[in-house]
C-alpha cells in the first residue's frame, strides 16, 4: 500500500519517530528502528465518519489495545496511526495520527505529516494499479459509549476563513491577530475574575497571562527537531483589562521594549556584545510594573529568552507566583504544514483536519487554558476549558465579546458546551 511504504520512507528521514524508549546506564535514550509500526484498520459504520471529531477519538480509544508505559518492545509505541473506514468506500475515511510529546512538539508532529503526505504522493502514482484488495478485521462498535467526563466548562468556537480575514483587518498596527483574540479574552474574562476574587480593578493590580511559544525563528533554527516550545508570563493591568476596550490592549500606548531601560543598560548593549548574561542581567531589572499591551509584553519576554534562555527561566520561576487568568496555546503557526500534508489531494478535497488534542482539552479547578489549531481551510478552531470558579460568568462573556466584535457571514459558530 502507498501509505504504508510512504511511511517508511517518512521514518528514514525522521528515524525517532519510529524509535522506543530505553534505559541505557540508567539514562533514557532513543532506540532507533526498534520495533514495527503499523497502521491500523479499524471498521465503522458509514455514520461514524461523518460524526463529530470527539467520535473518532473515541473508536481509538475503544478499540486499540490499553496504553503501557514503561520501555522497550512491550510498551506501546510512541508513534501511532489508525484509519478509520467502512464498507461504502464512498465515505472517505479519517486517517488519525497519534504522536507522543516526548518525541517532540506540535511542530515537529506537523513536519513529520507534511513529510510523509509528500512520500505518500510520490509512491502513489508508482503503485496505482498494483494494490492489493483490501480486508479489514472486524471491529465492534457502537456509540454512545461512556466517555470520560471533563472537570471544566468547554466550548469550541470555529472562525471561518473569511472571518479570519475580516478580524485581520481589524488588528491595530503592530500587532497580530493572536494578540488581538488574546486581549479580547482577557477583557472578557477579567470582569467575573475579579468579583470570584472580592476585589476591584485596582486592588488586584495585574492579571497574569501564560504564553505557550515555539522559539524556532526565534534563536533557534525553523526546522530544528525536539520540544522548544517554552511559557512566557506576562502581566496586563487589570484596569485596562476593565475598560473592555481589546485593541487597546493588544496595542496599548506605542513603547519599545527598551523604554524601560536605564541609560546604562544601552551602553552595555551598544558596546559589550560579547558578554550577553551583563546584557540580560541589566535587562531584566529594567521591568518591575505590568506592561500597558500584550503585544509590548510578549515582544519583551521574546527579546529576554533569546539573550540567555537559563537566566530567562531563573527570572520566570521568581516572578510565577501570581494566579493566572488563562493559559493561551496558539498552533496557528502550524497551519502551512498541516495544509500541506494532504495525501494526494487538494486542500478543498480534504473535508476536515482536527487537533484531537481539543477534544480532550481539560485542566484542573483553578486553571483555564485558550487553544487555538489551524484548519485546512485556513481557518482557525478555538478551544477554551475552564476549571474556575467564575467559570460559567467568563465563559457566556468570551462568547459575548468574540460574537460581537467581529461580524462578516460565516465567521463564527458557536459549538457543543458542555458542563
Amino acid at each position: 500500500m502507498p501509505r504504508v511504504q510512504s511511511l517508511r520512507s517518512a521514518l528514514e528521514k525522521h528515524p525517532r519517530v519510529g524509535s522506543r524508549l530505553e534505559l541505557h546506564n540508567g539514562k533514557t535514550t532513543f532506540h532507533l528502528e526498534s520495533g514495527q509500526i503499523d497502521i491500523h484498520l479499524i471498521k465503522v459504520g458509514r455514520d461514524v465518519l461523518s460524526q463529530s471529531p470527539s467520535n473518532w477519538l473515541h473508536v481509538c480509544e475503544k478499540t486499540m489495545p490499553p496504553q503501557k508505559g514503561g520501555y522497550g518492545l512491550d510498551a506501546t509505541p510512541l508513534f501511532e496511526a489508525s484509519m478509520l473506514v467502512s464498507d461504502d468506500l464512498s465515505a472517505g475515511c479519517v486517517l488519525i495520527v497519534g504522536f507522543q510529546h516526548v518525541l517532540g512538539d506540535a511542530a515537529c508532529y506537523s513536519m513529520f505529516l507534511r513529510t510523509w503526505s509528500e512520500m505518500y504522493e510520490a509512491n502513489l502514482h508508482a503503485h496505482l494499479g498494483k494494490l492489493p484488495a483490501l480486508t479489514f478485521p472486524t471491529v465492534e462498535f457502537q456509540l454512545p459509549m461512556a466517555r470520560r467526563q471533563s472537570r471544566a466548562l468547554r466550548r469550541f468556537f470555529s472562525f471561518s476563513a473569511e472571518g479570519i480575514s475580516s478580524l485581520k483587518s481589524s488588528v491595530p498596527d503592530g500587532c497580530t491577530t493572536n494578540d488581538l483574540l488574546m486581549a479580547q479574552a482577557a477583557c472578557a474574562f477579567a470582569p467575573a475574575r475579579l468579583a470570584a476574587m472580592g476585589q476591584t480593578a485596582e486592588q488586584a493590580g495585574a492579571a497574569r497571562i501564560v504564553i505557550m511559544a515555539d522559539r524556532r525563528g526565534r534563536g533557534l533554527a525553523i526546522d530544528i527537531w525536539g520540544n522548544h516550545v517554552v511559557d512566557l508570563s506576562i502581566e496586563i493591568s487589570f484596569q485596562l483589562l476593565a475598560s473592555g476596550d481589546g485593541a487597546a490592549v493588544a496595542r496599548g500606548e506605542s513603547a519599545s521594549m527598551f523604554v524601560c531601560l536605564p541609560p546604562a543598560s544601552w551602553l552595555v548593549c551598544l558596546c559589550i556584545g560579547q558578554c550577553p548574561w551583563l546584557v540580560a542581567t541589566h535587562f531584566f531589572a529594567a521591568t518591575t510594573t505590568p506592561m500597558t499591551a500584550i503585544r509590548a509584553a510578549v515582544h519583551y519576554e521574546l527579546q529576554k529568552l533569546e539573550l540567555d534562555v537559563e537566566l530567562y527561566n531563573n527570572h520566570k520561576d521568581k516572578n510565577g507566583s501570581r494566579p493566572k487568568l488563562f493559559i493561551w496555546n496558539s498552533w496557528a503557526r502550524l497551519g502551512h504544514n498541516l495544509r500541506s500534508a494532504t495525501f494526494g489531494g487538494t486542500p478543498e478535497d480534504l473535508l476536515q483536519v482536527e487537533w484531537l488534542n481539543l477534544q480532550n482539552l481539560d485542566v484542573n479547578t483553578s486553571d483555564s487554558i485558550v487553544a487555538i489549531s489551524p484548519s485546512n481551510t485556513s481557518g482557525l478552531t478555538i478551544a477554551v476549558a475552564n476549571g474556575t470558579p467564575s467559570a460559567q460568568g467568563e465563559m457566556s462573556a468570551l462568547g459575548a465579546v468574540w460574537s460581537e466584535a467581529v461580524r462578516a457571514p460565516a465567521l463564527l459558530s458557536l459549538s457543543r458546551q458542555k458542563e
